[in-house]
Protein backbone atom coordinates (compact mmCIF):
# COMPACT_ATOMS: atom_id res chain seq x y z
CA UNK A 1 0.00 0.00 0.00
CA UNK A 2 2.84 1.92 1.00
CA UNK A 3 4.13 1.82 -2.81
CA UNK A 4 1.21 2.35 -4.59
CA UNK A 5 1.02 5.89 -2.71
CA UNK A 6 4.60 6.42 -3.42
CA UNK A 7 4.00 5.80 -7.11
CA UNK A 8 0.67 8.02 -7.38
CA UNK A 9 2.96 10.70 -5.73
CA UNK A 10 5.39 10.53 -7.57
CA UNK A 11 3.17 10.35 -11.15
CA UNK A 12 1.89 13.38 -9.85
CA UNK A 13 4.88 15.66 -9.26
CA UNK A 14 6.33 14.17 -12.81
CA UNK A 15 2.51 15.84 -14.27
CA UNK A 16 3.19 19.11 -12.05
CA UNK A 17 4.93 20.85 -14.85
CA UNK A 18 2.95 19.89 -17.46
CA UNK A 19 -0.19 21.60 -15.93
CA UNK A 20 1.78 25.19 -14.47
CA UNK A 21 3.24 25.60 -18.43
CA UNK A 22 1.41 28.93 -19.52
CA UNK A 23 0.76 29.36 -23.20
CA UNK A 24 2.86 32.90 -24.66
CA UNK A 25 0.64 35.31 -25.72
CA UNK A 26 1.89 38.60 -27.25
CA UNK A 27 -0.54 41.74 -26.49
CA UNK A 28 -0.53 45.40 -27.54
CA UNK A 29 -1.84 48.34 -26.02
CA UNK A 30 -2.14 51.68 -27.50
CA UNK A 31 -0.71 54.49 -25.05
CA UNK A 32 -3.43 55.81 -23.07
CA UNK A 33 -2.86 57.76 -20.05
CA UNK A 34 -3.27 57.52 -16.75
CA UNK A 35 -4.79 53.89 -18.09
CA UNK A 36 -2.00 52.26 -20.04
CA UNK A 37 1.95 54.15 -20.51
CA UNK A 38 5.32 52.54 -20.39
CA UNK A 39 5.85 54.80 -17.12
CA UNK A 40 3.32 53.44 -14.92
CA UNK A 41 3.68 50.92 -12.54
CA UNK A 42 3.22 47.38 -14.07
CA UNK A 43 2.12 49.68 -17.16
CA UNK A 44 -1.43 51.22 -15.99
CA UNK A 45 -4.09 49.37 -14.18
CA UNK A 46 -5.60 48.49 -17.78
CA UNK A 47 -2.67 46.16 -18.84
CA UNK A 48 -2.18 44.76 -14.70
CA UNK A 49 -6.01 44.05 -15.60
CA UNK A 50 -6.27 42.46 -18.46
CA UNK A 51 -2.37 40.67 -17.34
CA UNK A 52 -4.42 39.26 -14.46
CA UNK A 53 -7.36 37.81 -16.86
CA UNK A 54 -4.66 36.29 -19.09
CA UNK A 55 -2.64 34.61 -16.94
CA UNK A 56 -5.75 33.37 -14.61
CA UNK A 57 -6.41 31.90 -18.38
CA UNK A 58 -3.24 29.84 -18.68
CA UNK A 59 -1.77 32.45 -20.53
CA UNK A 60 1.93 33.99 -20.39
CA UNK A 61 1.01 37.97 -21.77
CA UNK A 62 3.66 39.96 -22.85
CA UNK A 63 2.71 43.43 -23.50
CA UNK A 64 3.65 45.71 -25.92
CA UNK A 65 2.73 49.70 -26.16
CA UNK A 66 2.61 51.72 -29.67
CA UNK A 67 0.17 54.31 -31.10
CA UNK A 68 -3.11 53.77 -32.37
CA UNK A 69 -2.34 53.27 -35.84
CA UNK A 70 0.59 50.87 -35.13
CA UNK A 71 -1.73 49.19 -32.93
CA UNK A 72 -4.26 48.78 -35.53
CA UNK A 73 -1.42 47.45 -38.23
CA UNK A 74 0.26 45.34 -35.99
CA UNK A 75 -2.56 43.12 -35.12
CA UNK A 76 -4.08 43.29 -38.59
CA UNK A 77 -0.64 42.14 -39.96
CA UNK A 78 -0.76 38.79 -37.12
CA UNK A 79 2.53 40.44 -35.58
CA UNK A 80 0.07 40.38 -32.13
CA UNK A 81 -2.23 37.87 -30.91
CA UNK A 82 -4.82 40.72 -29.03
CA UNK A 83 -5.07 43.85 -28.62
CA UNK A 84 -5.50 44.73 -24.77
CA UNK A 85 -7.39 48.38 -25.74
CA UNK A 86 -10.22 48.06 -28.12
CA UNK A 87 -13.89 48.63 -27.72
CA UNK A 88 -16.34 46.97 -29.79
CA UNK A 89 -17.92 48.97 -32.96
CA UNK A 90 -19.52 47.58 -35.71
CA UNK A 91 -16.86 49.19 -38.27
CA UNK A 92 -14.32 46.92 -35.98
CA UNK A 93 -16.48 43.83 -35.56
CA UNK A 94 -15.76 43.45 -39.94
CA UNK A 95 -11.94 43.03 -39.32
CA UNK A 96 -11.20 41.91 -35.72
CA UNK A 97 -12.90 39.20 -33.37
CA UNK A 98 -14.33 40.01 -30.03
Amino acid sequence: MKNYFSSILIAGLALLPLTTAAEPINLIANTWAPYVDENLPQKGLVIELVSHIYERAGYEPSVSTDTWPRVMEGVSLGLYDAMATIWYTEEREKQFRF
